[in-house]
């Protein structure tokens, strides 16, 4: 998980250097003027693909569509590049037409608009194949309000949603990210587990949904989060995240008032694999050092009021308000050496008692790009299979395991809200195995 800073031309540069090229032409040599002309040829076919990337992204007519219909969050409807959008689909109208994305989301448009005329119709006529899922048997310990289910739904239709549009947007040569998150839309009410603030985030790239719930939770608008976004999928100068950086995920940081933040600013990933681990463990093994070394520049957090007293009492934090530092990635990953390593590092920290929140998110879909890993996560974090290798129940290094129902969204909240606590009152590691998830449409297009 790293910063890219691998420099991109602006496009001032861009067309400084091809109007540099016609000035200097009758200084050159019949071959040095053949070179310049290639050069400026390459720049000119860079530039117009440059140009609508940097540009401002505006919402495409259709998700202002769907936004104003289905979202509970509401959203201005501003398109100011409509018709630009327009012209540029319109050119790509059959192929568009003929994207698995679109047609399933043409059906799932059309039965919410079944749906929101007759609630009562019936589930089987869709073309949906239904899985309703089962509550575990002894319920749900930590339940949802009816704000936050509203949220987390929002949040999983716009990350359905931002795939579908950045397909397109791919496919009509305005694009470039289209690893798709869809399937794993539910794992939304992550974001409203996890503290909006004071918890440290970084996520897998299949885990849009989490980023998209946090950034609505902080009050940002749904606009601004899928304009953002779309930002981010061109490659755009005006990403608020990265500043134009391929294949990266975090949001941009935002503030209540000056200095007070409200949310998002989750660490940016550019990794597909599990490069997020290690850092995010160095995070929670860094929070107790952070508090150790504030506490000693503010006397007054350690009770010590006069400036001669020697005697100081520890004021701790409350439970609720100490920070876990969150990190997902694919069953796919789990082979990856970043894992092992900060896993192992996890589990060094639990036996030697150093206080470590980290808490590890692993979506299991079954796949591994087109591998099938055939339930071996699953296998892999039972303490029964643990074998001293991961460390079983009776291990000083063992880390409890919660499995979550992934297309159980109420699931998903309860189970790790359950490891996050856990985390923050034992300052130990946790880990979440979200089961029974499908990948919908392929790896990458």
């Amino acid at each position: 998980m790293v910063r890219q800073s691998r420099h991109r031309p602006s496009t001032t540069e861009l067309m400084s250097s091809t109007s540099g090229d016609k000035s200097n032409q009758s200084s050159k040599s019949p071959s040095e003027k053949a070179k310049a002309a290639a050069a400026s040829a390459a720049r000119r076919r860079f530039l117009p693909s440059f140009r609508s990337s940097a540009a401002s992204v505006a919402l495409p007519p259709s998700a202002v569509t769907v936004a104003d219909r289905f979202f509970s969050t509401v959203s201005s409807g501003n398109n100011g590049n409509g018709n630009k959008l327009r012209q540029i689909k319109s050119g790509y109208a059959k192929e568009i037409d003929g994207l698995p994305e679109t047609k399933a989301r043409s059906e799932l448009s059309s039965f919410l608009s079944a749906k929101s005329v007759d609630s009562a119709a019936s589930l089987t006529s869709s073309p949906f194949k239904h899985r309703a899922p089962t509550p575990p048997p002894g319920g749900y310990s930590n339940l949802m309000t009816p704000s936050q289910i509203k949220l987390s739904l929002d949040a999983a239709m716009a990350t359905f949603h931002l795939h579908c549009e950045s397909r397109i947007a791919a496919l009509c040569g305005q694009g470039f990210y289209t690893i798709g998150p869809c399937g794993e839309e539910l794992l939304s009410s992550v974001g409203c587990a996890l503290h909006p603030t004071n918890d440290a985030v970084a996520l897998h790239y299949r885990h849009l949904g989490v980023s998209v719930a946090r950034q609505l939770r902080s009050g940002r608008s749904m606009e601004e989060v899928l304009l953002d976004r779309a930002r981010g999928y061109v490659v755009s100068r005006n990403d608020p995240v990265t500043g134009g950086v391929h294949c990266a995920i975090g949001s941009a940081i935002g503030e209540v008032e000056p200095g007070v933040p409200k949310g998002g600013g989750d660490y940016v990933v550019t990794s597909t694999l599990a490069s997020q681990c290690p850092p995010a463990v160095g995070r929670a093994l860094g929070f107790s050092l952070a508090e150790k070394f504030l506490s000693a520049d503010d006397p007054t957090a350690n009770g010590d009021t006069h400036s001669g007293s020697k005697k100081k009492k520890k004021l701790q934090a409350p439970v609720s308000d100490r920070p876990v530092s969150y990190v997902t990635l694919g069953d796919g990953s789990l082979h990856n050496s970043h894992f092992l390593a900060a896993y192992n590092l996890a589990r060094h920290a639990r036996y030697r008692r150093i206080k470590c929140p980290a808490v590890f998110g692993i979506s299991d879909n079954g796949l591994s790009i087109s591998y099938s890993t055939d339930g071996y996560a699953q296998a892999l974090f039972d303490s029964a299979n643990h074998n001293g290798l991961l460390g079983g129940d009776n291990d000083a290094t063992a880390i409890p395991v919660f499995r979550a129902n992934g297309t159980d969204m109420l699931d998903v909240y309860d189970k790790t809200y359950q490891a996050a606590d856990f985390s923050r009152r034992q300052s130990s590691p946790s880990l979440i195995l979200y089961t029974e998830l499908t990948r919908r449409f392929g790896h990458a297009a």
